[in-house]
C-alpha cells in the first residue's frame, strides 16, 4: 500500500530540469485538455486525511516523440503529486480557443497487469506550455 502525506520526502523532492526530462521521455505528445477535475479519491493517507484525485482528459493532436495509437487519453494523479496543475487548468479553460490550446506532455504509462494500465499526471514529467503572459496580452 502506498501512503503519502504533504511532509513526505517524496513530495518535496525536486525534479530534474525539463530538458533532461525530455531527453529521457519515451512518449511525448502535443495535446489539449478537454476536461480537468479534482474530486475525492476514496483513499486516505497515513494520517487518515482524504486524498483528492486529479483527472485530466487529453485530446492528442500529434505524437512528438515515441509512438501512440490513441487520439485521447485520461491521466490521473493526486493533489500531493508535484505537477503543473495551474497550467493544466489554464489549458482546460483554453480548450477550443483556436491557436492557444495545445501543449507538450510526456505520457508516463503505469501497467497494473497484462490488460490494465493508466497514465500518471504527477511526478517528474516533461511538459512545455505556451507563454501565459503572452496569451494574456492577446486582443
Amino acid at each position: 500500500m502506498l501512503a503519502l502525506n504533504a511532509s513526505s520526502p517524496f513530495a518535496l523532492s525536486p525534479c530534474p530540469p525539463q530538458d533532461e526530462l525530455k531527453a529521457y521521455a519515451r512518449t511525448i505528445v502535443e495535446a489539449r485538455v478537454r476536461s480537468f477535475s479534482i474530486s475525492p479519491s476514496g483513499l486516505l493517507d497515513e494520517d487518515n486525511t482524504p486524498i483528492q484525485a486529479v483527472k485530466a482528459e487529453f485530446e492528442i493532436d500529434r505524437v512528438v516523440k515515441g509512438t501512440l495509437d490513441q487520439k485521447a487519453v485520461v491521466v490521473y494523479g493526486t493533489s500531493f503529486s508535484p505537477g503543473p496543475f495551474k497550467e493544466l487548468v489554464m489549458m482546460a479553460l483554453l480548450y477550443g480557443v483556436e491557436g492557444h490550446g495545445s501543449f507538450e506532455w510526456e505520457l508516463s504509462r503505469q501497467d497494473l497487469g497484462e490488460s490494465l494500465a493508466y497514465y500518471t499526471l504527477g511526478g517528474c514529467t516533461y511538459y512545455k506550455f505556451p507563454d501565459f503572459e503572452e496569451l494574456s496580452n492577446d486582443p
